[in-house]
């Protein structure tokens, strides 16, 4: 049997669909997210957690169609972008997933705004949103402006 496995990493629930090759739906699962929501700010989910709920979901989901992962040939997920990740020189992580709903960056960083400000923003990246303190960008200067240890060993971001 050769599936396509197809991912929606949600900010409350993973979804996840295995189809045939004829695009048939062989299985469907929803798996919660409990993240962590610390002092009403934040809204993080650890990376060990994160690997837990995704397994889980494809475990159920190949159950349901009476499949392995070897039949598995191909996948794709969808994502925040504004969902991140901060890994090592080696990949490993040094922050729990950030959710785009994270609230730690109160405002928006003067570099972001210039960002945004240029003439050429929207033709260069396609982005037609207003700036966010919720947008990426502006978690990541908090972090750099908050927590440099942490900050002095991002080798990496991953949405």
């Amino acid at each position: 049997m050769e599936l396509v496995l197809g991912i929606d990493l949600g900010t409350s629930y993973f979804k996840l669909g295995v189809f045939d090759r004829s695009g048939e739906l062989r299985g469907l699962t929803r798996v919660a997210v409990e993240t962590n929501n610390g002092d009403g700010l934040l809204c993080e989910l650890p990376t060990q957690r994160f690997w837990g709920v995704l397994q889980k979901g494809v475990k159920q989901t190949l159950n349901q169609a009476n499949a392995q992962a070897v039949d598995i040939k191909a996948m794709g997920y969808s994502s925040k972008a504004n969902t991140f990740v901060l890994l090592d020189a080696e990949d490993k992580p040094l922050s729990p997933l950030v959710f785009w709903t994270d609230g730690r960056a109160k405002e928006i960083f003067p570099e972001v705004k210039q960002l945004w400000q240029r003439d050429d923003f929207l033709q260069t990246t396609g982005l037609g949103l207003a700036v966010s303190p919720q947008f990426c960008l502006s978690k990541l200067a908090w972090f750099r402006d908050n927590q440099s240890q942490l900050w002095s060993n991002v080798c990496r971001i991953m949405t």
